[in-house]
């Protein structure tokens, strides 16, 4: 099952997959009615829809309130507003219409940056007892803390998650206490890879662990390492038995880049491989304005003169590129 850091763009290839996987659906069970009400043209008319066929502008499942309940909120296939609007050939913003429609909520998590840390607004059914016991309200949560719920949920049983000491119940669920601290063993606070992540009762234990930024090197080059908690030097270890060239490629390889830069973004968009895509592009710079050509340079600034974001396959890969968390 997808985690939240894997809500990545499907490809056309997983489309085709998935509407295969859709026909094999036993649709029968989640509905035994799939008429529907269409207002389409001059008044309105009943219409018989087929789960089992493509949705399209003559199947507009979409329109099916159980259908698109069943889709969008299936953590199986994980699917937004884009991609169901990919599925069945038609825009986003019609996909959260009728969604709103039937009042079925946004799954969407916004984030933001502060002091560093990645931050989410959580969705209502985030029912900290601390924070928000009701569900009344959005809250927003630090990333790297809603992984480390995530991660203790999915991998401790309940005895387990009942007796943890960083932990607090409600309903079916755990949440990290507000005075517990999840710590980035690596000092890089956006590496959030949960094997990075370590889990601490209260500030009085985490300070005992903090170091100087200094030891960051060390730490890399496999010297200083840590378990169970604690930072320790590897005695039968020693960094300086390897070569210069071998310590700068073991440096490198456990960097973590901090992509919150818009600057270093921009330079590692333009150093992507690009050379797969076709630049031409056809638009019109107003409504009933003739059709312009104009080839577009990806390894440029996106500007008015060069309007990437006109570019589908451009724009597509920037916002999907979980390196960047670009939003719009």
């Amino acid at each position: 099952m997808p985690n939240e850091r894997e809500n990545e763009r499907k490809n056309p290839k997983d489309i085709i997959k998935l509407k295969k996987f859709l026909k094999n659906i036993k649709w029968e069970e989640i509905s035994n009615n799939w008429d529907i009400n269409d207002n389409r043209g001059a008044g309105t008319k009943i219409i018989s829809l087929n789960p089992y066929q493509d949705c399209s502008k003559s199947n507009p499942l979409y329109k099916k309130k159980e259908w698109l309940i069943w889709i969008y909120t299936n953590k199986d296939i994980n699917f937004n507003d884009q991609l169901i609007a990919e599925l069945c050939k038609c825009n986003s913003k019609t996909i959260g219409n009728w969604r709103k429609k039937y009042n079925i909520q946004s799954k969407k998590k916004y984030s933001y940056f502060k002091e560093g840390y990645k931050f989410l607004l959580m969705l209502k059914e985030y029912k900290h007892p601390e924070l928000n016991p009701k569900g009344k309200r959005r809250i927003n949560r630090a990333e790297h803390i809603v992984l480390m719920e995530n991660y203790l949920n999915e991998k401790l049983t309940l005895k387990e998650l009942s007796q943890h000491p960083c932990l607090i119940k409600n309903e079916n669920r755990y949440y990290i206490k507000i005075k517990s601290v999840v710590h980035h063993i690596n000092h890089k606070r956006l590496d959030n890879k949960i094997e990075n992540l370590w889990i601490y009762k209260d500030e009085c234990k985490h300070s005992n662990t903090k170091i100087f930024s200094c030891f960051s090197g060390l730490i890399k080059l496999g010297q200083i390492k840590f378990t169970k908690g604690h930072y320790f030097i590897d005695f039968d270890y020693d960094y300086k038995c390897l070569t210069h060239i071998e310590i700068d490629n073991m440096i490198k390889r456990n960097e973590f880049i901090d992509y919150s830069d818009l600057e270093l973004v921009k330079r590692t968009i333009k150093n992507i491989e690009w050379s797969d895509m076709e630049w031409c592009i056809e638009y019109r710079m107003r409504n009933n304005a003739p059709l312009v050509k104009i080839k577009l340079d990806p390894h440029k600034d996106c500007s008015e003169e060069n309007p990437l974001y006109r570019h589908k396959g451009w724009i597509q890969r920037i916002v999907y590129d979980k390196r960047f968390y670009l939003t719009d």
